[in-house]
């Protein structure tokens, strides 16, 4: 089996757990739509596309493992996980170590009221996972934590926007982005010239010598840096 034709499993109310073949690499559209008891799902390595409203209305779900090794990007408005796990007490995502991308959208509900329950996301142990890809999750309303794996490079627009409840994220080490050097530099410029402010006074209490000129300069000329360099 390649291939899940379009609502192939559509509406099989009594079925709870799906294990797909790592031979399957597309799902059409609405392949599991209202699956009502559907509590788990595993998608595989050679998955590289999901149509829309592929688990649309899978209220019972409480897992997601992805371990789609390289899956397209989506677009807005797939509806692909929907409505899913509204009935139970949260999903939680496992991203395979194998996986080196998180697609676009993949689980963006377009309007916050059509969101999947996610409670939970982790990476595996060893993830090469690279980058997380724009709007992801967005407006996963009842994603508290997000630990991201060290190997995450780049993490796409809107990735986590209008996740309301996310009160933690650990960043992996090697994440590259413009916005979060451009506040390292910031947060470095205020700890420069706050470091200048106290060499200045210290110098002037102790030995009666005003270097508030020189100082001043050097942390201009570093915050003038620091701007054309993030810009």
């Amino acid at each position: 089996v390649t291939s899940i034709g379009n609502s192939a499993f559509y509406g099989c109310m009594e079925l709870t757990s799906v294990i797909i073949g790592n031979g399957v690499t597309s799902m059409a559209d609405n392949a599991f739509s209202y699956c009502i008891s559907l509590t788990s799902v595993e998608i595989p390595n050679s998955v590289t596309s999901i149509g829309n409203y592929a688990f649309y209305n899978c209220k019972a779900l409480t897992e997601i493992n992805f371990n789609a090794v390289n899956m397209d990007d989506l677009r807005g408005n797939n509806y692909v996980f929907s409505y899913a796990g509204q009935s139970g007490e949260g999903i939680n995502v496992t991203v395979g170590d194998k996986v080196t991308k998180i697609p676009a959208y993949l689980f963006c509900p377009d309007y916050s009221s059509y969101s999947p329950k996610i409670t939970s996301i982790s990476f595996e142990e060893n993830s090469v996972c690279e980058s997380i890809g724009a709007y992801a999750f967005y407006a996963n309303t009842l994603v508290e934590e997000v630990v991201i794996g060290d190997n995450v490079k780049t993490i796409g627009d809107g990735a986590f926007s209008s996740c309301e409840n996310l009160a933690k994220v650990t960043i992996g080490k090697k994440v590259n982005s413009a916005a979060m050097t451009a506040t390292a530099k910031d947060s470095l410029s205020d700890c420069l010239a706050t470091s200048a402010a106290l060499l200045a006074t210290l110098a002037g209490h102790l030995w009666n010598i005003s270097i508030d000129g020189w100082c001043g300069l050097v942390v201009t000329g570093f915050i003038l840096w620091a701007g054309f360099s993030a810009a």
